[in-house]
């Protein structure tokens, strides 16, 4: 795969991840999603500002439902530096199980670097 593919490819899947965090996908028996994606995905490199900033502010939300969740973000990514975020992408409904989305969380940490 060539090197634009694997960005593109990094950067859907860093969408999927958060998606999954903002939709407030419920907990497996591994514990808290958020939780599990902070202990996963520690060392990683992401590859858009933008997801990273979206990362860290939902970290600083822990157990905020998706409605404050959706109501905070713009605010908050406007005062990181990122006031024209269309945040409306990551709250697309997810069709994803529990176990798809602790795969793409183990995708997502395995593309550290």
């Amino acid at each position: 795969m060539s090197e634009p593919a694997r960005e593109a490819q990094a950067r859907k899947l860093e969408r999927q991840v958060l998606r999954a965090l903002c939709a407030g996908v419920p907990a497996g028996s591994s514990g808290s999603l958020p939780g599990r994606v902070r202990e996963l995905v520690s060392g990683y490199r992401w590859h858009d500002p933008v997801h990273q900033t979206l990362f860290e502010i939902l970290g600083s939300l822990p157990g905020a439902s998706p409605q404050v969740i959706r109501e905070q973000l713009p605010a908050r990514l406007a005062r990181k530096g990122f006031p024209d975020v269309a945040v409306d992408e990551f709250f697309r409904p997810l069709t994803l199980s529990n176990r798809q989305v602790e795969e793409l969380i183990r995708q997502l940490a395995r593309g550290s670097g």
